[in-house]
């Protein structure tokens, strides 16, 4: 607030001052209480759950390795045998199960706040379900339509 009083303060617009004043009394009004110092890092995020980000973050890495040495022996095979389909094929599977697992995140993480659970562990839980029935759903799918254009 006092920075705001400085700011109104030092203003020579009168139709800016009279929007400073504005958004001041909005302040007020909200009746926030500032914090004065440091904000431990456990107050906005604990333990337990930066444990599950650091592994979520260590699988989709293990993901992304998996699916570069995925492509880079369809390369190969494609180099092999003088035709795109080996990675064609596994371009298809590899965005249709990425793709996939992306929309079971976003429907999982829905279905979690539509049965009430918005926030904390049973959102996490929902929405790690829809990632990986989904994710594992449209990767098969996804392989058995690429297994059309080559086999793996």
């Amino acid at each position: 607030m006092r920075d705001l009083d400085k700011i109104i303060a030092r203003t020579k617009n009168v139709d800016k001052v009279g929007r400073l004043i504005h958004v001041r009394q909005l302040v007020t009004a909200d009746a926030e209480v500032p914090l004065r110092g440091a904000v431990p890092a456990s107050a906005v995020k604990g333990t337990q759950a930066m444990l599950l980000t650091r592994a979520v973050q260590g699988a989709q890495i293990v993901g992304f390795v998996m699916t570069a040495v995925d492509l880079g022996t369809a390369a190969n095979t494609s180099l092999r045998t003088s035709s795109v389909r080996p990675l064609a094929a596994e371009g298809i599977r590899q965005v249709g199960g990425w793709a996939a697992a992306w929309a079971g995140v976003k429907l999982g993480a829905a279905a979690g706040a539509l049965i009430g659970i918005e926030t904390g562990p049973g959102a996490v839980v929902s929405a790690a379900a829809g990632s990986i029935t989904l994710g594992v759903a449209g990767y098969c799918g996804f392989d058995w339509a690429a297994d059309f254009i080559y086999e793996n």
